[in-house]
C-alpha cells in the first residue's frame, strides 16, 4: 500500500519536474497569460493525480502524453471561458500517440493511416478516440480529462467516430461497419 503510493507519487513528481516548462508553454499558447497558464497546469496536475490509478498501467511515455492532453483541455476550457481564440492542435503532441494504437479496432488499417486520420481531427475528438480505444479508459475518466460532463461525452463519441470515418473516406480508406464500436 504505502510503498506503492510513494512510488506513484515519486513518478508523478518526476513527470511534473521533467515536463513543467513544456506544460507551462503549452498552457500559455492557449491562455496568453503566464499566471493563468500556471493555474491551468496546477488544475491539470490535480486532475491527473486524482485519476492516475486509472492510467497507471499504460507506462511512462503514455503518462507524459496524458499530462499534455489534460493540460491542453484545461487550457482550452480556460481560453473558452476568457473567449480567446484557441490555436490549432500542434503535431508535436500528436506524435506522442502511443505505440499500442496497433490494438485499435480498425484491423485493416496501418498504424500510420490511423494516426494520420486521428491527427486531422479536433483535439477533443482525437483524444477521445485514443483514450477510449487505445487506452481503454472509462467514461468518467475520459470526461474528467477532457474537461466535459459525462453526459456530453456521448455526443463527443458520436461526433468523433463520424469525423474519423470521414477522415478515412477522404483518404480513400474503406472502413467496414463491423469495426464500429
Amino acid at each position: 500500500g504505502t510503498c506503492l503510493h510513494r512510488k506513484r507519487n515519486n513518478e508523478i513528481e518526476q513527470l511534473y519536474a521533467e515536463q513543467r516548462v513544456a506544460l507551462l508553454r503549452l498552457a500559455y499558447r492557449y491562455t496568453n497569460n503566464w499566471d493563468v497558464a500556471s493555474d491551468v497546469v496546477q488544475t491539470a496536475m490535480l486532475k491527473f493525480l486524482r485519476r492516475f490509478e486509472h492510467i497507471a498501467h499504460i507506462g511512462h511515455e503514455n503518462h507524459i502524453r496524458y499530462l499534455f492532453t489534460v493540460v491542453r483541455h484545461c487550457a482550452i476550457q480556460e481560453a473558452n471561458r476568457q473567449k480567446r481564440v484557441v490555436p490549432m492542435e500542434d503535431t508535436l503532441l500528436a506524435d506522442k500517440l502511443s505505440q499500442n494504437a496497433e490494438d485499435a479496432a480498425l484491423a485493416n488499417l496501418t498504424l500510420d493511416e490511423i494516426r494520420a486520420c486521428i491527427d486531422q481531427l479536433k483535439p477533443q475528438y482525437g483524444d477521445y478516440l485514443r483514450m477510449r480505444y487505445v487506452d481503454d479508459l472509462d467514461d468518467a475518466v475520459i470526461a474528467d480529462f477532457l474537461c466535459v460532463k459525462e453526459s456530453s461525452l456521448r455526443m463527443i463519441a458520436v461526433r468523433a467516430k463520424r469525423a474519423l470515418r470521414q477522415a478515412f473516406e477522404k483518404k480513400g480508406i474503406e472502413v467496414k461497419n463491423g469495426h464500429d464500436k
